[in-house]
Parts: structure tokens; sequence; C-alpha cells
């Protein structure tokens, strides 16, 4: 990889890269993922696909030919209007296969505005048209598809987001650096846009939280999700679902089994603690919060276990002693009840 790609990375992203490249795990499934599908397109190159017998047949036709008047007329038909995010007989949207021409500003505008989604994803791969523009370096396709709202934080079926997937293609494909450090570089300024606006989401969500309104800083949490994944958003809104529960717990009578919606609460704090996690390992928080998920699902030993093995990263972490403790006794002691199990969850 040549320094014109390494000038376009921020010192900050710079180092997220050279942490990516440094896990021979994480980059080398990425780096085989991405070939894979580039030198397997779906379609055998854009301009082809399968649409004999469709109803939409007559759109894929006109996509293929890059013919945007004949397009544009199609879509004033109402019954080919309400087909333009069915997929052909291969599995692909009309963005996937799409010619790229002079005119394919014009053409993704005409899908948009009759309804396309712009993250419709393939059915093979789970891919968006932003992903293959991505894997063929399509400079000219990466730039009008985030143009009209196309998503960076939307995922394929191995899990990979955008931004990763260019940073794969990157590092494999050093004769190709120029438009590599172009789609890059498009994607890292779409990164910065999305950040900021979810970040004012984020913001205005820890307003409400302070002021103890934990369902809309929640709703607002997720907005910003929406928008860009942050580990920080995540583990605020794994502590909404938490504070949440406590507050339900504190007005409900004692019961020997949890209702559903404080396990629910539970489950949902760990699956964004444990998405904090992946994003950032060392956010001692995202580890507490997690801890506190599996109690709510009443999984006293899973949380015991938890917590044990996060006081070895955090020994002098004092509020985790704590919960280990009181975790320890409701592990160990059949004599505690209801009550004290409700107690330690609304304390802690």
């Amino acid at each position: 990889m040549d320094q014109d790609l390494m000038n376009y990375m921020p010192d900050d992203f710079f180092d997220k890269f050279v942490a990516l490249t440094l896990n021979p795990e994480i980059m080398d499934s990425m780096i085989a993922s991405a070939m894979e599908r580039r030198n397997n397109p779906p379609t055998q190159g854009r301009g082809k696909t399968n649409w004999e017998g469709l109803p939409a047949k007559e759109l894929f036709q006109a996509m293929t030919t890059g013919d945007v008047s004949e397009l544009n007329r199609l879509l004033t038909r109402p019954e080919l209007k309400q087909r333009v995010n069915d997929l052909d007989g291969d599995g692909h949207s009309l963005l996937h296969i799409i010619s790229i021409t002079e005119d394919f500003d014009t053409a993704v505008q005409a899908l948009v505005t009759a309804g396309i989604d712009i993250d419709i994803r393939c059915a093979v791969a789970e891919e968006t048209a932003l992903h293959q523009a991505i894997l063929h370096q399509e400079v000219v396709a990466v730039k009008v598809l985030l143009k009209y709202g196309a998503s960076i934080n939307t995922r394929n079926w191995r899990g990979h987001m955008p931004i990763p997937t260019a940073q794969a293609v990157c590092w494999h494909d050093a004769e190709i650096n120029e438009d590599c450090c172009k789609v890059l570089k498009l994607l890292l300024d779409a990164e910065a846009e999305w950040s900021e606006r979810a970040e004012a989401l984020r913001l205005e969500g820890n307003q409400l939280f302070a002021k103890g309104n934990f369902a809309k800083a929640k709703k607002l949490y997720t907005q910003s999700l929406e928008v860009y994944e942050d580990p920080r958003t995540f583990g605020n809104r794994a502590q909404c679902f938490i504070n949440i529960a406590k507050q339900d717990l504190k007005y409900l009578e004692c019961e020997e089994v949890f209702p559903a919606n404080i396990q629910l609460c539970g489950r949902e704090a760990v699956s964004d603690a444990l998405k904090a996690l992946e994003m950032d390992s060392s956010y001692a928080k995202a580890h507490y919060r997690l801890v506190l998920g599996y109690l709510l699902q009443r999984n006293t030993s899973g949380a015991y276990h938890i917590a044990i093995e996060i006081l070895k990263l955090y020994p002098e972490n004092k509020k985790l002693q704590e919960l280990k403790a009181s975790l320890a006794y409701l592990h160990s002691d059949p004599e505690a009840d209801e009550a004290d199990f409700r107690k330690i969850i609304i304390t802690a």
C-alpha cells in the first residue's frame, strides 16, 4: 500500500486501520471475503440479469442498457413503480445491476424518487449496491449512492460494513491504489458527516437521560445508531434498558419469576453491551452493563462468572467488586429470596 492511501486517513482513523491490519485473523477473513465477492460478481458483471418472466422485467432491461429516458417512462406506470424494490431471478435489485454510465446519477435519482430502498440487499451475500460498488472500485457509483443516502452502517452476511470492506480491498490491491484512495476518501468523508449528525442525537439523548426520561432517551439513542454506530451510544442505550427495568422493579409486587418485560430489557442490554465491546473492548462501563443485563435475565450464574472475568481486567473497580460480592451471595446462598434479588439489581 503506497503513501497516497495513508494521506487520506486522519490520525485517529489510521490507528483503527493499523489495529485491523495487525489482527491477521480478521484481516485475512475480510480480504478473502472481499476478493471472493469481487472475483465472483453475482451477475457475472454489471449489465446482465436474469429477468425472464418477472413483473419488473422492463425495468431490469432499461437498467442494463442505461436507458434513463425509458426508465423514467416506465416509472410513470403504477404497476411498475411499485416494483422498484423487486429482485431479479438471481436475487439482485435494480441498483445492483444498473449500468455505470454518464446518466448513473439521474438513474439512481429516478429510482429513489420512485421509492427504491437505497440500502436494498441482494439475496446472495446480503450486500447493498454500495458494498458492490466498493468491491469493484466504482468511484462514480460510490459517490452517487452516498449522495442519495446509502448507509455506511449496513453489514453483509459476513458482518462487514462498507469502510472495512474498502480497507480490505485497498490492502490487497496495490495496483489500483488511485481508485482505492478515492473510494476510501468518499467513505471517510461520509463517515465524518454521519458521525456529526449521530453525535447531535446522542447528546440530545444524554440530556433526557440526565432528567431520568430513559424511554425517550432510548429512542434518541436508537435514532443516533441508525445514522452511525458508536460504542458510547450502544453503551448508553444498554443503560437505558437497565434503568427502565429498575424503575419497573421498584413498583412491582414481589413475584417468583421476573416479568417478561424485565427479562427483555436484560436481553437488549446484553446485546447493546456486546456491540459496544465489539467496537471498543476497553469500554469499562459496557462490561459492567453486560453483567447487569445477564442479572436482569435471572442468569445469576452467568452474571457472576462474567463479573469474575471482568475483574481480572479492572481489579481496582470498587463498583464491580461490590456487584461481584452481591452476585456471590445470590449464587451460593439458597436462602436468598426474591426481595434480595431485586434489591441488588435496583441498587447496582
